[in-house]
């Protein structure tokens, strides 16, 4: 049997669960959306710095540290303390690490995401597998 104001109650415990349940969805969605974006940036830069070392001029390293400050600069929500690093060898990857916060509870989530890229070197590839010699010979 339903008493008169029995709803109330029963809403009045209910809706603060199902506001939870929404606002860690939608805090869950930020971590996500800046998790995705850096990643993403985090790859660009490689391959951008890749690219650019394959070019006579080189700097690499400094053509994958402009485009990650330039990508890691905005499109985040939610998200502080952000910092990129380059890391060069035979490849070139890019580090991100940030902090996406929730106020009302007080939580950080961390999140760290990276890219790498092989250093690309096309022409000194095609001259290991033919020789500029025998190509010359085939001309004739």
């Amino acid at each position: 049997m339903i008493r008169k104001g029995s709803m109330t109650v029963e809403a009045a415990g209910l809706i603060p669960v199902i506001f939870l349940v929404i606002f860690a969805a939608l805090y869950l969605c930020f971590y996500v959306h800046n998790r995705v974006y850096l990643t993403a940036a985090a790859c660009e830069s490689a391959v951008c710095g890749s690219l650019e070392e394959a070019m006579r001029t080189g700097g690499g390293y400094e053509a994958a540290r402009v485009r990650s400050l330039e990508r890691g600069s905005t499109g985040f929500y939610g998200a502080s303390g952000l910092l990129s690093g380059v890391r060069t060898g035979d490849r070139i990857t890019v580090w991100y690490s940030a902090v996406t916060k929730e106020e009302t509870f007080s939580i950080a989530w961390p999140m760290t995401a990276e890219g790498s890229a092989v250093l690309l070197h096309p022409a000194r590839e095609i001259r290991e597998k033919k020789p500029y010699s025998v190509r010359r010979e085939e001309r004739e």
